[in-house]
């Protein structure tokens, strides 16, 4: 079971030497196959951003696949450690809400990790990322270890976390809040194209700015120009022709868009 791939999803960043020693750490227990990272580029302590990215990313993850993931700004506190198996995947990670997009499907099973019956070392009181983390998945990816073994079952319900939904207008239409933000100034929001009204058009306004009708791609638009399109992850996402939306329009994460079904003003 060694050539089973090991994602990593944190808030580290690639600055100081956390990512290598999670990695370093894998090795160590005897985990030989890939290792992938999915991002380390989450904002310090940004839990509601590692649910959208843990579950955008998802149905791109291969059959078997075992997924690190750390943004825990809770790390040495009353916190569990949790292990869970959903979809044909294994996943570790703290109990804040991070890993809600596979708690909630109905396959999962979880487990509170017990590093104790495990016989890893006592932890740090600040990097279980390194000591808890990244060993147990490790092990789970070599086929050393299973789901069901890391632990007992949680001694109380798994922390979920709801990102925002959207929100009707008054007078018709949704308040859609932009959920994050990419390294391009992407601004991208909390509803996917399924969910958009069939066979009628929309159109979004920010304030009292309109930004059109929903396009295909950036080169319908010319350059310095925003523009609304179904993202790679199939979320409504707003964008500048060659700039950032972020920066330009503005619109940081938390901001609102209005959606309207076009041509009725609803």
């Amino acid at each position: 079971m060694s050539g089973r791939h090991l994602f990593f999803l944190s808030d580290f960043g690639l600055g100081d030497p956390y990512v290598g020693l999670m990695k370093a750490r894998a090795l160590a227990e005897g985990f030989g196959g890939t290792m992938v990272d999915l991002s380390h580029g989450i904002p310090p302590g940004d839990v509601p951003r590692g649910v959208a990215m843990l579950e955008d990313c998802l149905p791109w993850l291969p059959a078997g696949a075992v997924v690190c993931a750390v943004v825990d700004p809770g790390v040495g506190g009353a916190r569990a450690a949790l292990a869970a198996r959903a979809g044909g995947m294994a996943f570790v990670g703290p109990d804040n809400g991070l890993l809600t997009p596979v708690l909630r499907q109905a396959d999962c099973t979880v487990r509170a990790i017990d590093p104790e019956r495990l016989g890893l070392p006592m932890p740090s009181a600040t990097f279980h990322g390194r000591d808890v983390f990244a060993p147990i998945a490790a092990r789970i990816a070599a086929g050393l270890l299973s789901v069901d073994d890391t632990g007992p079952a949680p001694s109380s319900e798994p922390v979920l976390l709801d990102l925002p939904l959207p929100v009707p207008c008054e007078g018709g239409g949704l308040e859609l809040t932009v959920l994050y933000v990419d390294g391009f100034g992407n601004a991208a929001l909390n509803l996917r194209s399924d969910a958009l009204p069939r066979n009628a058009g929309v159109e979004f306004h920010l304030g009292g700015r309109p930004l059109g009708s929903l396009q295909r791609t950036y080169g319908d638009v010319a350059p310095g120009q925003p523009l609304v399109y179904v993202n790679s992850f199939g979320r409504i996402e707003v964008a500048v022709r060659g700039g950032s939306a972020a920066r330009e329009l503005p619109l940081p994460p938390g901001a609102t868009i209005v959606m309207k079904t076009a041509g009725t003003g609803e």
